[in-house]
């Protein structure tokens, strides 16, 4: 009997400005996003937070004081047609696909 899995991958790129004295590698993977987000997307993907509840737990104790997921929407990064994420980690670009089945579904 084959165990089902539920698969996705995280890829981090190294960057290199070249003939650069000063290389920032946070400005120039922040260049490479936002070159993708302006000019590859159609229509931005934003995070959807309606079915989140971070003080839910699956006791269904609700404590309903916690605070809203902290998602680093303010930095730059962003949602791919397909769910994954592209986005500047650190002070590289990086790509983390959703979970899934098959690879047909990434």
């Amino acid at each position: 009997m084959a165990v089902h899995k539920v698969l996705g991958i995280e890829t981090e790129f190294g960057i290199l400005h070249r003939n650069e004295g000063d290389s920032n590698p946070v400005a120039a993977s922040s260049m490479i996003i936002n070159a993708y987000v302006n000019g590859f997307l159609e229509r931005r993907v934003g995070w959807d937070f309606e079915d989140e509840h971070p003080g839910l737990d699956a006791r269904g104790f609700n404590e309903f004081d916690a605070l809203a997921p902290e998602i680093e929407t303010h930095l730059v990064n962003a949602v791919l047609t397909n769910g994954a994420r592209y986005y500047v980690d650190h002070a590289h670009p990086e790509l983390a696909t959703p979970e899934c089945t098959d690879a047909f579904q990434c």
